[in-house]
C-alpha cells in the first residue's frame, strides 16, 4: 500500500508540474516574441537618432576646424589636385567628364530639387499619404532655410585658389547642393523603401539615394564651387536634417498611414 501511495503522489506531482512547465515555456516564448516585435519597431528609430547625433556632431566638428582655419591648406591642396598643373583653369580628365559633372551637379540645385519635390508631393497627395507629404515638405523647405542661416552665420568665401567652373554668388559653408540632396533624396528614399516588400529592394533604393548624394557633392569639389569640407559638412547636416524630419513624422501616431477619410466617395467617382 505504501509503495502504491508513493507512486500516486509522484504521478500527482508530475501532473501538477507539467501545466506549470508548459505555462512557463509559453510565457518565455511570448516574452521573446514581444521583445522581437518591439525591437523591430524601435530599431529604425534608434538608427535615425544615431544618424541625427552623428550628423550633428560631424557638422559641428567640421565647422570648428573650418572656423579655426586648420582645414584650409588641405582643402586648397585637394582642389589644386583636380586641375592641370600647367593650366589650373582646366580640370583633370577628358572633356566629357567635365560635361557630365556639370549635368550631375544640377541634380542638387534648387530648380531640380524643387521640381522633384513638387512631382513627388503631388503623387503623395493623390494617394492621401498626408504624413509623407509633411515629411517631404519639412525636408525640402526646411533644409533650404537652414542652409541659408548656416551660410550667413559662417560667411565662408568660395574657393579662389583655382578658377571656378560654375558661377555662384552665395557663401560657401556648408554646401547647399550637398545638404539639399542629402536631405531631400534620402527622405524620398525612406518613403519609397516603406513601400518595398523585399529587403534587397529597400537596400537598392537607399543605396541609389546615397550614391546620388555622393556624386552631387563630389561634383561641387571638382568644379571648385566648394571646398571639400563644405561638402562634408553639407552631407552631415543634410543627413541629420532628413532623419530629424522622418523621426518627427514617425513618432506622430498614424501620420505615415494612408488616410481613408472620404475614400469610398472618391473611389466611387
Amino acid at each position: 500500500m505504501g509503495w502504491n501511495d508513493n507512486d500516486h503522489e509522484d504521478d500527482t506531482r508530475m501532473s501538477n508540474r507539467e501545466p506549470a512547465s508548459r505555462l512557463r515555456h509559453h510565457s518565455i516564448r511570448w516574452f521573446r516574441g514581444i521583445v522581437g516585435v518591439v525591437g523591430r519597431l524601435e530599431l529604425s528609430v534608434l538608427v535615425a537618432a544615431a544618424l541625427i547625433v552623428g550628423g550633428t556632431w560631424g557638422f559641428l566638428e567640421i565647422a570648428d576646424h573650418v572656423s579655426n582655419g586648420t582645414t584650409q591648406t588641405l582643402d586648397e591642396r585637394i582642389i589644386k589636385g583636380l586641375r592641370l598643373r600647367e593650366n589650373p583653369a582646366v580640370p583633370i580628365g577628358p572633356h566629357w567628364v567635365y560635361r557630365a559633372t556639370v549635368d550631375v551637379t544640377a541634380l542638387g540645385g534648387e530648380t531640380v530639387i524643387t521640381l522633384v519635390t513638387l512631382a513627388v508631393a503631388g503623387y503623395i497627395i493623390l494617394n492621401r499619404r498626408y504624413g509623407a507629404f509633411v515629411l517631404v515638405l519639412l525636408a525640402s523647405s526646411g533644409v533650404g532655410i537652414l542652409n541659408s542661416v548656416l551660410k550667413n552665420h559662417f560667411a565662408r568665401e568660395r574657393p579662389t585658389v583655382v578658377p571656378r567652373l560654375v558661377e555662384e554668388t552665395s557663401k560657401s559653408f556648408p554646401s547647399g547642393h550637398a545638404m539639399a540632396s542629402a536631405a531631400v533624396y534620402l527622405s524620398l528614399a525612406v518613403l519609397l523603401a516603406r513601400l518595398a516588400h523585399r529587403k534587397r529592394d529597400r537596400l537598392y533604393i537607399l543605396g541609389t539615394a546615397l550614391s546620388l548624394t555622393a556624386v552631387i557633392g563630389m561634383s561641387r569639389i571638382y568644379l571648385a564651387a566648394h571646398y571639400p569640407t563644405d561638402v562634408l559638412a553639407g552631407w552631415s547636416a543634410g543627413i541629420a536634417w532628413a532623419m530629424l524630419c522622418w523621426l518627427a513624422v514617425r513618432v506622430t501616431p498614424g501620420l505615415l498611414e494612408r488616410s481613408t477619410h472620404g475614400r469610398e466617395d472618391t473611389d466611387a467617382q
